[in-house]
C-alpha cells in the first residue's frame, strides 16, 4: 500500500514543554495531524494489523534540516488511519530527495518479508463507526460538503 502525506513540520515545531512539566502537541503539529486525516478521507481504508515494514521517501523543499525530525508525527499520523497502531512497524527506511514544487512524504507500507498489502477501501454505503472518529461515512459526507464536492452518479 502507497500512502503519500503532506510533508511534515520538523519534531522542533510539534511539541512544547508546559511549564507543569506536560508536553502538548504545538499548533502546527495539529494542523498537519488534520491534513492526514482530511487526505484520508478522500480514500478512506481500514487500517492494516500486523506487522509492518515502511519505506519513506522525504521529497523536502529544499536540503535542510535533519531527516530524522520528520519521523514522529508522520508515524503518529499514520496511526489509526491507516495502522491500528505505529508500535506494529518493525522496519522503517526513510530516504530524501528534493521537489521545491511539491514537498510530500512517501510512504509504502508492506508486510516485513516485502509481500504487498492490498488497502481494503471502507464502503461508504455501509456506515462504519470508529472508536476515535465515529461515524466514518458521516465525516465523508460532511468533508465532501464542506469542500464543495458531490458525488457524481455514473
Amino acid at each position: 500500500m502507497i500512502v503519500v502525506l503532506p510533508f511534515p513540520p520538523s519534531v522542533n515545531h510539534c511539541y512544547r514543554r508546559l511549564p507543569d512539566g506536560r508536553v502538548v502537541l504545538t499548533q502546527a503539529a495539529r494542523d498537519y495531524k488534520e491534513r492526514v486525516h482530511q487526505e484520508w478521507l478522500t480514500r478512506p481504508v481500514e487500517p492494516v494489523g500486523g506487522a509492518v515494514a515502511i519505506a519513506m521517501v522525504a521529497w523536502r523543499p529544499r536540503m535542510v534540516g535533519d531527516l530524522d525530525n520528520l519521523l514522529k508525527i508522520s508515524l503518529d499520523s499514520l496511526q489509526s488511519h491507516y495502522l491500528e497502531n505505529d508500535s506494529q512497524i518493525v522496519r522503517l527506511s526513510i530516504e530524501m530527495a528534493t521537489d521545491p514544487e511539491s514537498p510530500r512524504l512517501t510512504c509504502t507500507i508492506t508486510r516485513p518479508d516485502g509481500s504487498s498489502i492490498v488497502p481494503e477501501y471502507l464502503s461508504r454505503a455501509s456506515p462504519r463507526v470508529s472508536k476515535k472518529w465515529g461515524n466514518i461515512s458521516a465525516l465523508i459526507a460532511k468533508t465532501r460538503r464542506n469542500n464543495g464536492l458531490r458525488r457524481v452518479s455514473t
